[in-house]
């Protein structure tokens, strides 16, 4: 199972004091929301096949733009609002981050997210990872969180593929999340 980019948006939603989640909220995204809208087109695994943490890996365009994040930081540290513009750059955006994003103008968004970089606005301090492999790992917790909170919420949708569902869904329903 891999994390995907609108999974780092929840993240980023999720630590309220950054320049990123400010911004985030200021435009009107609500952590609540952005979950649902994401949840609604996730299936995930439950009971038996649950995912753990060491199950999740990065997928290819999260991959992309943690790296983008760290090109643009010019060897400093990666902030939110790095990861928030190399986020917002992607393209072409998934079908889940434009859902998570649905509702608010991206590109004055990444505008003023851009803004924020140029104006060096402060991160909270707190002790950054050692290694990007812990970044992955610090990832990989806030995304079994996640998880855990979905499955204790139950199913997400009235389609049948929220968590818990009874009928499994179709292979071509599993290939159209990963678009």
């Amino acid at each position: 199972m891999f994390a995907e980019p609108e999974h780092l948006l929840l993240g980023l939603l999720s630590n309220p004091g950054t320049p990123a989640a400010e911004l985030l909220h200021r435009h009107g995204l609500a952590l609540d929301a952005a979950r649902a809208r994401v949840d609604a087109i996730r299936v995930m695994p439950t009971g038996e096949g649950a995912l753990k943490g060491s199950d999740i890996a990065f997928s290819p365009a999260l991959q992309a733009v943690t790296t983008a994040a760290g090109a643009s930081s010019a060897g400093g540290a990666v902030g939110t609002a790095h990861l928030l513009c190399s986020l917002l750059r992607q393209q072409p955006a998934g079908k889940g981050l434009q859902k998570a994003l649905e509702g608010v103008n991206v590109e004055d968004l990444l505008t003023q997210a851009e803004q924020q970089l140029e104006g060096g606005t402060e991160e909270p301090t707190a002790d950054p990872p050692s290694s990007g492999e812990a970044q992955a790992e610090r990832l990989r917790q806030l995304y079994q969180q996640h998880l855990e909170q979905q499955r204790a919420r139950g199913p997400s949708d009235s389609s049948g593929f929220g968590i818990g569902a009874a009928r499994q869904p179709t292979q071509q329903e599993l290939d159209d999340i990963y678009e």
